[in-house]
């Protein structure tokens, strides 16, 4: 769990009309997008197919790799530094050779745990000031308008912690 509900309120300025069971919900399932978007704080592990390829794609910038597993058949082989490359998300194959039938790469991820706690944040108060269906509202001189797609918001939030993948 990155925060509980109590963590939580501390980075908000007005009182929430939740209890703390519904808080934690929603932090776990905005804590399992994270995740799902981003890969768990920490060591990650990633499995990927991608055989005949030289190149892997991680779900974030790599600070180190700590071990590549390289998989023919039932064969399974450790690789060292040197059969490597590793250029943020993307881990190269060297000495001419392709990735195996499955290829499992630990790595500790670049994202910090403050990046983790802000997206999570953020993620949280799109939710709780999602008014469906509301482009706007007033009250005397205050009036305040709501922006676009709640899902694209969701989604530019998350791609903050790690851009979605361009390929040219």
């Amino acid at each position: 769990m990155i925060l509980t509900p109590d963590q939580f309120k501390e980075y908000l300025t007005e009182d929430v009309p939740h209890s703390d069971d519904v808080l934690k919900v929603m932090l776990d399932a905005n804590e399992a997008a994270i995740i799902r978007w981003a890969g768990p704080m920490g060591v990650s592990t990633e499995a990927h197919r991608v055989y005949g390829m030289t190149m892997i794609t991680l779900k974030q910038p790599a600070r180190s790799i700590t071990l590549v597993t390289d998989t023919f058949g039932s064969t399974d082989t450790e690789l060292e530094a040197e059969d490597y490359l590793v250029d943020g998300r993307t881990v190269y194959r060297l000495g001419g050779f392709f990735w195996g039938n499955r290829t499992t790469v630990e790595y500790i991820s670049d994202a910090s745990a403050a990046e983790y706690i802000m997206t999570l944040v953020k993620l949280m108060q799109c939710d709780l000031n999602h008014q469906p269906g509301m482009s706007s509202q007033s009250a005397g001189p205050w009036q305040e308008s709501y922006s676009g797609n709640h899902q694209d918001e969701r989604q530019a939030i998350l791609e903050l912690l790690r851009p979605a993948a361009v390929f040219a």
